[in-house]
C-alpha cells in the first residue's frame, strides 16, 4: 500500500507493505509502515540499526548484509494463516520478524541496493547464505520452514538456485522439501511444476500434513480407515497437473507420524507398541518419502508430569532430549530394529518406493468383497512396479481378523505363493493365491459379480503384514 506521505523533492515507489519515499539523490529513504491491522505507524518510520561496531546481543542481525531495516516487513503480526491474493501469508510469525523476500529493487531510487545485490536483494542474500552453508558443511538437503509465508515465486527461484549450486559442486540428488502446514490445494501451489509462476520447479517435496492428520489416528483405531484412501484420492485430484505417472506421487510428499511442532508423539505413554509399529509400517509402505522423527526409533514417549502421566501442554512435550536416555542411541531397541527392518525391506522392494498404489477390497467370508471402513477396520494396499506386486494388510482393530484380500489376477496366477516378508508381531509363513470364480463386489450401493484372485490372511489385533512373491 502507498500512503499519502511524500517528502519534498521525493518520489514514491512501492514494494512489500511499505511506501518508500526516496529523497534527493544520496539522501536516506523515509518509510511509512503499517501494522497488522493496516494502520500506519509513524513511530516505525526511519527505524535504523546501530553501526555494526555498536550492535548489542539484542540488535544483532547476521550476516551484515541483512542489517537494513528496509529488508524486513515491519507490518506487525500476521492476521491470518490463509494465503492472500499473492499466494502467501504476510506479517510477522510470532516473535520472528518476516523478511521481505520478494523485495523489488528494480524501481527508481533503489540503484545503490540494486547495484550491490541485484533486483531481488533479500532473495539474493538468502541464496548466497545457503550456498555457503551447503558447501561449507557438505549438506545434502534442506527442510524449508513455513513455506506458505513466502512468495511462491521466491521459493521457486531459491529451490532452483540450490539445486544448480549443488550440481556445480558434485551433488546430483540434493533434496529440498518444505513445511506447508495446510491442505492439498495449498501444498500443490508450491511443489514441483506447480511451484511459482516461472519456468522453474519450486521445491522437490512438501511435508505430508494431509496424511499426518489421518494416519496416526487410523493406526490407533480412532478414525475410519477409509480416511486414508480419501487422502490419496484428493491428492490425485489436486496434483493432476503435477504428476506424470501413477507411481510419481511418492516423490513429492515427505510423510511423517510426529514432529517437533506437535504436542504428542506417535508413541504416547499409553499407546501399545504394536499400534506404533503398525503406523510405522504404513509410513514406509504407502506412497511418499518416509521421515522418522528423532527419538521414535528409541521409543521416546514425550514428557510426563510428576505422576508419570503424559504432559501435552506445549510443543516442548515432543522435544525431550535423546541424551537424557541411557544409552542414548540403542541399536538393539525394539523400535530401532523395527524401523531398520522396514527401511531394509523398502530398499529391497522397489515397488515400495516407486510402485503404483491401489487400495484393495477385503472379504470376511471369501465371497463378498468391498473396501473396509470404520474405526478398527482393515487397511489393504498393493504397490505394483512392472510385474511385481507387494501387498500390505493392516488390522487396526482390537480383535483378530481372518479373511481374504484381492491381488492382481494377471500378476498372481492361482497357486502362486506369497510370503510374509514383514510382520510387526513376528508372524512368518506363506499364503497361496486362489481364484474366487464368482466374487461379489459391493460399492456405491451396487453389487457386481466377477472372478478374482485373492489371498487368505490372518492378523492379530494391531498386526500389519507385508507380503511379497515367494520366488
Amino acid at each position: 500500500r502507498v500512503f499519502d506521505y511524500i517528502r519534498s523533492g521525493g518520489v514514491v515507489s512501492s514494494f512489500g507493505d511499505a511506501a518508500v519515499m526516496e529523497g534527493p539523490l544520496g539522501s536516506e529513504p523515509s518509510v511509512a509502515w503499517i501494522d497488522g491491522d493496516g494502520t500506519p505507524r509513524t513511530d516505525w518510520a526511519d527505524a535504523s540499526l546501530p553501526d555494526p561496531s555498536q550492535l548489542s546481543a539484542g540488535d544483532a542481525v547476521w550476516p551484515a548484509d541483512l542489517q537494513n531495516q528496509l529488508l524486513f516487513r515491519r507490518r506487525g503480526s500476521k492476521l491470518t494463516d490463509q494465503p492472500d491474493r499473492r499466494g502467501f501469508v504476510r506479517g510477522d510469525f510470532g516473535d520472528m520478524r518476516q523478511l521481505v523476500v520478494e523485495y523489488d529493487a528494480g524501481v527508481p531510487g533503489q540503484e545503490r541496493l540494486r547495484g550491490k545485490y541485484g533486483v531481488r536483494p533479500v532473495l539474493s542474500i538468502l541464496i548466497r547464505i545457503h550456498q555457503y552453508l551447503l558447501a561449507r558443511y557438505d549438506i545434502d538437503g534442506f527442510r524449508v520452514d513455513t513455506v506458505k509465508y513466502v512468495d511462491p515465486d521466491a521459493i521457486e527461484v531459491f529451490g532452483n538456485a540450490m539445486r544448480e549450486f549443488a550440481l556445480s559442486v558434485g551433488k546430483k540428488n540434493f533434496f529440498i522439501f518444505g513445511e506447508i502446514y495446510d491442505d492439498e490445494a495449498t501444498i500443490a501451489r508450491f511443489v514441483g511444476r506447480n511451484g511459482g509462476s516461472g519456468d522453474g520447479y519450486g521445491i522437490d517435496a512438501a511435508l505430508d500434513f494431509p496424511l499426518f492428520y489421518t494416519l496416526p489416528a487410523v493406526a490407533k483405531g480412532m478414525t475410519d480407515v477409509a480416511a486414508v484412501q480419501r487422502v490419496f484420492a484428493a491428492r490425485r485430484l489436486h496434483e493432476q497437473e503435477l504428476l506424470s505417472s501413477h507411481g510419481d506421487a511418492g516423490r513429492y510428499f515427505v510423510s511423517f507420524l510426529d514432529n517437533h511442532d506437535q504436542h504428542e508423539r506417535i508413541q504416547h505413554p499409553d499407546t501399545p507398541v504394536d499400534q506404533v509399529t503398525l503406523a510405522a509400517t504404513l509410513l514406509f509402505a504407502l506412497q511418499g518419502v518416509p521421515c522418522v522423527y528423532y527419538g521414535t526409533e528409541q521409543g521416546l514417549r514425550g514428557t510426563v508430569d510428576a505422576a508419570g502421566q503424559a504432559d501435552l501442554t506445549a510443543n516442548e512435550s515432543t522435544r525431550e532430549a535423546l541424551w537424557g536416555k541411557n544409552p542414548a542411541f540403542d541399536v538393539t531397541h525394539p523400535m530401532f530394529r523395527a524401523i531398520e527392518a522396514l527401511a531394509r525391506l523398502r530398499q529391497d522392494e522397489p515397488p515400495l518406493v516407486y510402485g503404483r498404489m491401489y487400495f484393495r477390497e477385503v472379504s470376511g467370508n471369501g465371497v463378498d468383497f468391498g473396501y473396509s471402513f470404520g474405526r478398527g477396520g482393515i487397511v489393504a494396499v498393493s504397490r505394483i512396479l512392472v510385474d511385481r506386486e507387494v501387498l500390505i494388510v493392516a488390522n487396526t482393530g482390537s480383535t483378530s481378523f481372518s479373511g481374504m484380500v484381492i491381488v492382481d489376477r494377471d500378476l498372481n496366477p492361482a497357486a502362486r505363493e506369497l510370503r510374509i516378508a514383514y510382520s510387526n508381531q513376528g508372524t512368518a509363513g506363506k499364503v497361496t493365491v486362489t481364484v474366487v470364480p464368482a466374487a461379489r463386489f459391493h460399492g456405491d450401493g451396487r453389487v457386481s459379480t466377477a472372478a478374482t484372485a485373492a489371498v487368505g490372511v490372518s492378523l492379530r489385533a494391531s498386526e500389519v503384514q507385508i507380503l511379497t512373491a515367494a520366488g
